[in-house]
C-alpha cells in the first residue's frame, strides 16, 4: 500500500480505504486515474463517509496515478494528493 504523495508498486488489483468527512453532505465521492478517467464514483447524501474496496488496476501496464474528489451539495470540493502506481 502506499499514502497520497508516494509510488507504490502494485499487483492488478489493491485495496482502497476512503474515509471523508464533510462540513456539508457530500454530493459525489470518485476516484480519478490519471487526471481524467473516473473509476470509482458514489453519491452518499451524507455529512461522513467510509468505503473499504477493491479496485483492479486498469490498464495492467504503466505507471498511474490516482486521487480522490469530493463534492459537497453546497459546491464546495475537495481532493487528494495523489499516489502513483509503478510496475
Amino acid at each position: 500500500g502506499g499514502l497520497p504523495g508516494e509510488e507504490a508498486r502494485c499487483a492488478e488489483s489493491f485495496p482502497v480505504e476512503i474515509e471523508v468527512q464533510g462540513t456539508a453532505r457530500l454530493e459525489v465521492v470518485q476516484i480519478i486515474r490519471d487526471g481524467t478517467d473516473v473509476v470509482f464514483e458514489e453519491a452518499p447524501g451524507a455529512l461522513d463517509y467510509r468505503r473499504s474496496l477493491q479496485l483492479t488496476r486498469q490498464p495492467a501496464r504503466g505507471d498511474h496515478s490516482y486521487y480522490l474528489r469530493v463534492e459537497q451539495l453546497d459546491g464546495h470540493r475537495a481532493w487528494v494528493t495523489p499516489i502513483w502506481l509503478v510496475e
